[in-house]
């Protein structure tokens, strides 16, 4: 690799084909285990929260002293 001039206007980092091979392989990976993570968020819907409710509050364990 060769170096170039940090402060030059659209510097190349050498990884840019990368972003667009990680969303390809994302988008295959999506599409193929679908099926199966839409069949586990119904049979354990009961079971798992998905994260937006809010945490129960406890009351305090122990006394302050």
């Amino acid at each position: 690799m060769k170096t170039q001039d940090v402060s030059k206007k659209g510097l190349k980092y050498g990884d840019e084909d990368e972003d667009a091979a990680e969303r390809k392989e994302l988008n295959a990976q999506n599409i193929a285990f679908g099926p199966l993570l839409n069949w586990l968020k119904r049979e354990l819907k009961s079971q798992v929260s998905d994260g937006t409710s809010p945490l129960p509050l406890y009351p305090r364990l122990g006394g302050a002293r």
